[in-house]
């Protein structure tokens, strides 16, 4: 059964023209980017448990480790949206309530993003991964 992370990652995937044959493991996507290096993308908590405002891209070696990280923050890329709640606007992310006990359930708070939101979120991916691949 595919989970929301995997679910979203997977809309990300998608989108990317950097990533073939992604593999979902858990709440990350990894993808072989040739030779000796693969990128490994996750929805990451910034600023407290259960809030994820951003995608985080690793590069990763596979006999040296990590080379480099970058932090896409959803805010600093989709900018904050209406809340009818607050005249503030909301930072967009993901939300994740509940406990072992009762289940968790996991969803974007307020703002979902759509089709182009994940297009754009790919494309700065895809330049990340082009300075590791030479085609930039």
């Amino acid at each position: 059964m595919m989970d929301f992370f995997e679910q979203e990652l997977r809309k990300l995937a998608a989108a990317c023209n950097g990533l073939s044959n992604p593999v979902f493991a858990g709440r990350a996507c990894y993808s072989d980017l040739g030779g000796n290096i693969l990128v490994k993308l996750q929805f990451v908590e910034e600023y407290r448990a259960d809030y994820y405002s951003a995608l985080k891209a690793t590069i990763i070696n596979r006999t040296e480790g990590e080379v480099d990280a970058l932090l896409f923050r959803f805010v600093d890329i989709w900018g904050r949206k209406i809340n009818p709640d607050s005249q503030d606007g909301i930072t967009p992310h993901i939300n994740v309530y509940g406990s072992r006990k009762s289940g968790f359930t996991m969803h974007w708070y307020v703002y979902y993003p759509n089709e182009a939101d994940f297009r754009q979120l790919a494309a700065l991916v895809d330049a990340y991964i082009d300075v590791f691949t030479g085609k930039m």
